[in-house]
């Protein structure tokens, strides 16, 4: 798989950027419209698994637990897991009674075959190793469970822009301390060298939260988001399960 990434960090110091990048979005105001907003977009990522009430969840890279809170919701049974510490201690403040972690996604502390789905949003191409993490979902999910992975494409038509316009990196929520990109297939084929089959590939377009346009631009790209061609679209979502032996 051919990807683009930034500079690696040791993993203490991974650690440390997430808990200052935690902490700097825990004091940014969030209005009532954006958090509809993401609720509406983690509501998505549940229907499209097919949720089941009673069913184990694993969320890698929960963040503050934003979308356990609405599988709890939802009578799942929530476990979450995050390199940083502060970001374990906000989702903690949430889901008092969750199984919530600081654990890194190469190395899961579960048991082989133990969740009905696994969910990793936005966060794949920010790990230090996403193979290791790829095989790690594979040795926790259940035969027959569904994994959610969310990643970004590299030729984006935002970045294509940024480069052509102000010679700009891909950058994607402010973690260029630790990020890579890659196509629709190079993405396929890292997830199925890893233990997993992709079921399905669905593009994803729908932007509510960044400081690189104006709200009048990022209003018509919404509007107009389904007609944007798959190569150039912003994200990819992966429907995967275990492969077979």
């Amino acid at each position: 798989m051919q990807t683009t990434q930034k500079s690696k960090i040791n993993l203490e110091n991974l650690a440390k950027e997430y808990d200052i990048w935690w902490k700097h979005l825990d004091n940014v105001k969030r209005d009532e419209k954006r958090r509809a907003q993401e609720k509406k977009v983690y509501q998505g990522i549940l229907s499209s698994l097919g949720i089941v009430p009673g069913k184990k969840i694993l969320d890698i890279a929960c963040g503050w637990g934003e979308l356990l809170v609405l599988a709890k919701e939802q009578g799942l049974m929530v476990s979450g897991i995050d390199i940083s510490p502060h970001a374990i201690k906000l989702a903690k403040k949430r889901i008092q009674d969750g199984d919530l972690k600081v654990a890194r996604a190469e190395k899961l502390p579960y048991q082989n075959n133990s969740f009905d789905y696994i969910v990793c949003v936005g966060s794949l191409e920010h790990f230090d190793s996403p193979e290791k993490a790829l095989s790690e979902m594979s040795r926790v999910i259940k035969p027959g469970g569904k994994i959610f992975i969310r990643v970004p494409n590299l030729y984006f038509l935002g970045h294509i822009f940024m480069a052509v316009k102000f010679g700009k990196f891909p950058s994607e929520g402010g973690q260029d301390f630790s990020e890579r990109f890659s196509t629709k297939l190079g993405w396929k084929e890292l997830v199925e060298k890893n233990n997993l089959t992709v079921k399905g590939i669905h593009k994803y377009n729908f932007i509510f939260a960044t400081e690189k346009v104006n709200q009048l631009t990022l209003e018509f790209w919404n509007l107009f988001k389904a007609l944007v061609p798959d190569g150039l679209s912003y994200c990819f979502d992966y429907i995967c399960v275990k492969q077979k032996k």
